[in-house]
């Protein structure tokens, strides 16, 4: 195998790398087909975008390769997929999406680089143009191997015209495909009035016809002189063979050359095969181009002694330069060795971790299937259950029935009935021995607090946190026995929002059982007791709806009772109210909040009649204020996790579902986007079902957090 290149000073864009082969000196380029035979073979050319050195190599490719070619096949390399972006202007590894999307994602990109072929396309009217889209990151190998696996027998690059002529930096496609083709592809690297070749076993080695006189000669070696540059080629021999040439030139002049020219300056061609390199002296036949017209050697150079002396020294370097280049070509040999076996051990650990991500898969449906069929059976349960309770419901209320039948006629029996009808308590009496055994028997670690009225403890009672108050009443005074159990009675009749819950009572040690207050009484949060963050203006304006008219002060202001009516007063007649409102507090509507004050000292007023009227005056303020403070809560002010909010909605959820694209929405909502169509509504993709499934989880913790910012 060889390579031929044809060089001028003009320079191009590397089509992928920036690099060449080889060059011989011309002036004008003129290919001829003749040579090259593409009968049955298939033409590729490797394009990229629209630039210039494309269009130079495709327009070469039609006019000597496209006639009696079999495939003319236009070949784009993009680079490797391995992230997908988002909406939001992410990358996600393509590890960690769907394989269909990815090769979605894949089809539409090959569409768009479709697009780079149509400029190409219509160079030639006369013969249909196939294209492919490959994909590396590194387009030369791509290219070795589409040749490797298609049997392409050429291929067009486009391509700069000054490799040799500088030193190599770095290896480009040209140079990787000249290094490393096999042996039954032709490669033609195309730039402005420059080839560069490479040829195959079975092809011949490309030829120019041209007169083969001392003239052309003294040309040619004028024009290489002029540049300052010589340019060799390389056939493949050992690399000791470099040391003929020299002695060739001294042969040459001993044959009868013209005085002051010893030698010619032959090409030389250089390619590196896989094993073994050789250097040979081309033949005067190949200096018989047309390459070599038109160039006066004879007039350009004078000593031939000089021209030999410095073409040794290239070529001293030239030999130093191919040992390092073997160097470098033998340790990426073995550096391509080691990668090859580590991607064969990380394609092993791949194969192995799909196999167990399967079995997971295949066990978590499993588990899923178990799971479903475990709770069609607790419905079917609970169903038997709600049956069976509203059957033995119903024998009790007949038997009762027979029960009061039977004592009718009886005053005992009748004292029985009344103490029937009598009994439904509101609050439930628990005994000594429940009490003692919930507080440890009144242990000091169980105490919470101590007031003027008896100690206060906390514990559980029936499996509810509770709090304890135990009064220890004069068990001797009777009177006050019963005014307990009055006060008692009272007190469990009373249900408000803002008012803890009487749950029971034990009369026998004059102790009351309240539900549990987590987040303290309104007094602790106001005043910001031990740290407990202030109650935002929307809280305390639902509380006031609520409450009494000096709370709703004191829920403005922030401050106790004592003197708190004047001081309103006074500060909403000289226009300063925004003084006295609660300072802990940076974002009040004043305007509602001036409202609130004066309705709320409206109802202070001592006298009947100038107090507002409830119905008409009173009421529909607290309502405006009330829905106003319930919309600023929806809205999440108060520290609300981005995930209680339903993606349609943009609310805090009361009913969350599960879909099928993994996210979370309103059950409304998303069954009413179902309805519609069945595209997920963030990520716009199809969904594989329509089964909602509720998560309970993400309920609870909305309904946590609902009773951790409020106080009720």
């Amino acid at each position: 195998m060889g390579t031929n290149s044809i060089r001028t000073n003009d320079d191009d864009d590397d089509e992928y790398g920036g690099d060449d082969a080889s060059s011989i000196a011309s002036s004008n380029f003129t290919s001829s087909s003749s040579s090259i035979s593409t009968n049955g073979a298939i033409v590729a050319v490797a394009v990229k975008g629209n630039s210039k050195s494309s269009k130079r190599a495709v327009r070469w490719a039609i006019n000597n390769l496209m006639l009696h070619c079999y495939q003319f096949l236009l070949v784009y390399v993009m680079p490797s997929i391995t992230f997908i972006p988002t909406p939001s202007g992410k990358r996600i590894p393509i590890d960690e999406v769907d394989a269909n999307l990815v090769e979605t994602y894949r089809k539409d990109m090959k569409s768009k680089c479709e697009e780079f072929f149509l400029p190409y396309k219509t160079m030639s009217k006369t013969r249909k143009m196939d294209t492919l889209v490959l994909e590396d990151d590194n387009p030369a190998y791509a290219l070795l191997r589409h040749i490797s696996e298609s049997g392409c027998n050429n291929l067009v690059l486009g391509s700069s015209s000054n490799y040799f002529t500088r030193k190599l930096k770095s290896q480009g496609v040209p140079s990787t495909l000249m290094q490393f083709v096999t042996k039954t592809c032709n490669i033609y690297v195309v730039s402005r009035n420059k080839l560069i070749t490479k040829l195959s076993d079975s092809s011949s080695i490309a030829e120019t016809s041209a007169r083969h006189s001392m003239q052309t000669i003294s040309e040619d070696t004028e024009c290489s002189s002029t540049s300052g540059e010589q340019t060799y080629g390389f056939h493949s021999r050992t690399v000791s063979e470099v040391d003929s040439i020299s002695e060739a030139s001294s042969d040459m002049s001993s044959q009868g050359w013209p005085n002051g020219y010893s030698y010619a300056s032959s090409s030389v061609g250089f390619h590196q095969g896989r094993n073994h390199q050789r250097i040979q002296n081309f033949s005067s036949k190949e200096l018989e181009s047309p390459l070599a017209r038109n160039f006066d050697f004879m007039a350009s150079y004078k000593d031939a002694n000089q021209v030999q002396t410095k073409l040794q020294a290239e070529l001293e370097g030239l030999q130093l330069e191919l040992r390092t280049t073997l160097d470098m070509y033998s340790r990426a040999c073995e550096d391509l060795i080691h990668v090859q076996k580590k991607v064969q051990a990380l394609s092993s650990e791949c194969a192995k971790e799909a196999r167990e991500l399967r079995a997971a898969m295949e066990r978590e449906e499993l588990w899923r299937q178990t799971a479903v069929e475990e709770n069609l059976k607790h419905l079917v349960t609970v169903k038997e259950l709600e049956t069976a309770k509203e059957m033995l419901a119903k024998e009790v209320y007949e038997r009762q029935r027979a029960e009061l039948s039977i004592v009718a006629n009886s005053s005992e029996r009748q004292e029985l009935i009344d103490a029937l009808l009598l009994g439904d308590k509101r609050y439930k009496r628990y005994s000594r021995d429940e009490i003692e055994a919930a507080t440890d028997f009144f242990s000091e670690a169980k105490k919470i607090g101590e007031g003027g009225y008896g100690k206060v403890y906390k514990c559980s009672l029936g499996h509810t946190p509770v709090a304890v108050k135990v009064l220890q009443p004069d068990e001797s005074d009777k009177t006050k026995k019963e005014e307990f159990l009055m006060e008692v009675e009272i007190l469990s009749q009373l249900r408000h929002p803002n008012l803890v819950l009487l749950l029971g009572a034990c009369p026998d040690i004059g102790c009351l059982v309240y539900e549990y207050m987590e987040n303290g009484n309104l007094d602790e949060r106001l005043f910001c007791e031990e740290g407990t963050p202030p109650l935002p203006w929307f809280i305390r304006f639902r509380i006031a709806y609520e409450s009494t008219e000096t709370l709703v002060l004191q829920l403005l202001t922030g401050r106790h009772p004592n003197g708190l009516f004047a001081a309103v007063e006074n500060s909403i007649k000289s226009g300063s109210f925004h003084d006295v409102l609660d300072k802990s507090i940076s974002d009040w509507p004043l305007a509602e909040a001036e409202e609130l004050a004066c309705i709320a000292l409206r109802c202070c007023k001592l006298r009947c009649r100038d107090r507002p009227d409830l119905e008409s005056s009173v009421l529909p303020v607290l309502e405006k204020l009330s829905n106003l403070a319930t919309i600023q809560l929806k809205k999440g002010n108060i520290n609300t996790p981005s995930y209680f909010f339903c993606p349609i909605l943009q609310e805090i959820m009361e009913d969350p579902y599960i879909a099928a694209d993994g996210f979370t929405y309103e059950y409304t909502a998303i069954r009413a986007c179902l309805e519609k169509q069945q595209v997920s509504p963030v990520t716009r993709l199809m969904l594989q079902h329509s089964r909602l499934t509720p998560n309970r989880t993400l309920r609870s913790a909305i309904q946590e957090w609902g009773l951790h910012n409020s106080i009720y």
